[in-house]
């Protein structure tokens, strides 16, 4: 059984519970805790299934109300004489503040290979960031759960021997310091709420194309079967995204009252979970975001789960053809954003400053932070190659007007990783402080090991408008 709070605002987490081998029972019981005192709730509690018998995995969605702006919570929740816990939620702040002693508090992570940190290094993360930088949200972008590796497990034709073989890699990935005191990705997943965005490594490499070294995505019908199990178990242990014609995987993340200076929005936009070989993005998707970007009234973040500084070459955004409108919307936007992904395994910073097409005279800069990996998968290597050098990349057919424009590369960091940010707002702009902070200690020729923490000597500061 598994516990992992969502971010609902100022008053508000969500708590996901998911729990396999065995149906939970119909009702719940949550302890909270804080500095305000301690609180129990009772649920009445409605379960999705996924697959069946011992195969099935259940989950639910647990929202908790009338609490305190920008509070840190601890949790437990107990179903049917089982604890787990405890998990910190931090609530959101009522407005994006300007004390420097309680910024906004974002971590962004990607790519984590459970066979590179069996000894569950990640999970050192909450005690080798100070206090004050407990996320309020965690962005994690992709690759959580790596179900095609590695290369040469078998590639089961049957759909109960592939959920079982998918089913045990999300429970040994989320297991990893599940129990109250171990330390692991599971409880790196307790520590603050988080946001997931799906990447290829959720279906199997380059999905949705077929891949020579795995014979199971060689036929239509078995991509159709790794396609169907592996959204079924995403959307269990992580983002249950809409079915419907509007918008599917597009969330936002929202502090502040529209119209004030107190205003931030964080759209979350997943551009992997229904790629098809043309396009990236789910259609309403991507369009409601040119919609916002279009309508900016004060700097925005925008988190994907590939780069958009990147070479064109087959995977990657440019290679699709809705890449062009996502580009011609970042240039046609009145503000500043800050774009937050992963997957390229390596940390990186980069910027570009496009002439405003409404006639501002000052340009719109579009930052772009890369954190990956979390724990890379071996025996790859890290990426130290800087952002590509023109945006946008390869051939845009619709969506961008005049020259492409050149990017500058301001940070690579070639390790294991995370990158904190902290927002805050001073008069109409929004000031962000980033660090890479490496998850445990890494070792060096002479047989030492560097001490965990911030890997830039010097933070990066960036400056939205």
């Amino acid at each position: 059984m598994w516990i992992v709070p969502r971010p609902r605002g100022a008053r508000a987490v969500a708590l996901r519970l998911t729990v396999t081998n065995a149906p939970p029972p119909p009702a719940a019981h949550v302890l909270l805790r804080s500095a305000q005192g301690a609180r129990e709730l009772d649920f009445a509690v409605t379960w999705e299934r996924v697959g069946d018998g011992p195969l099935a995995a259940w989950w639910t969605s647990l929202l908790v109300e009338d609490l305190e702006p920008d509070e840190r919570y601890q949790i437990w929740a107990e179903l049917g004489g089982r604890r787990v816990g405890p998990a910190m939620a931090r609530t959101l702040p009522d407005e994006l503040p300007s004390d420097p002693s309680r910024p906004l508090s974002l971590l962004l992570g990607s790519c984590f290979s459970y066979r590179s940190d069996k000894q569950g290094a990640v999970g050192d993360l909450p005690g080798i960031l100070p206090f004050a930088r407990a996320p309020h949200v965690k962005l994690l972008c992709g690759d959580q759960v790596y179900l095609d590796y590695p290369v040469g497990q078998p590639q089961p034709n049957k759909d109960d021997a592939l959920r079982e073989l998918f089913l045990r890699k999300y429970q040994e990935t989320w297991d990893q310091g599940a129990g109250p005191g171990d330390r692991g990705f599971g409880s790196f997943l307790r520590w603050g709420s988080t946001v997931f965005v799906s990447d290829d490594h959720e279906f199997w490499n380059e999905y949705p194309m077929k891949q020579l070294q795995l014979s199971g995505t060689w036929s239509r019908d078995g991509r159709e079967r790794r396609r169907r199990i592996s959204r079924e178990l995403f959307r269990a242990f992580q983002e249950a995204y809409g079915r419907g014609d509007g918008t599917r995987t597009l969330r936002t993340i929202e502090v502040g009252e529209p119209g004030t200076s107190g205003h931030l929005e964080i759209k979350v936009l997943d551009g992997r979970y229904f790629r098809t070989r043309a396009r990236a993005f789910w259609p309403a998707d991507l369009e409601a975001v040119r919609d916002w970007l279009g309508a900016l009234s004060r700097p925005g973040v925008l988190v994907l789960n590939q780069p958009i500084f990147a070479r064109a070459k087959p995977g990657v955004l440019p290679q699709f053809e809705d890449y062009g409108a996502l580009c011609g919307a970042l240039q046609r936007a009145r503000h500043d954003v800050l774009v937050l992904a992963g997957d390229i395994h390596g940390g990186r910073l980069a910027r570009v400053e496009l002439t405003r097409s409404h006639g501002a005279p000052a340009p719109t800069t579009i930052h772009e932070l890369i954190a990956s990996p979390m724990a890379l998968t071996r025996p790859s290597a890290y990426a130290k190659a800087p952002a590509h050098g023109t945006f946008p990349a390869g051939k845009v057919v619709t969506g961008w007007r005049g020259q492409r424009a050149a990017v500058t590369t301001q940070a690579i960091v070639a390790e294991d990783h995370v990158a904190s940010l902290e927002l805050l707002r001073k008069g109409d702009a929004v000031h962000v402080t980033i660090d890479f902070w490496r998850p445990r200690g890494l070792p060096v020729k002479n047989g030492a090991r560097r001490p965990p923490g911030p890997i830039l000597r010097q933070s990066a500061r960036l400056v939205l408008r």
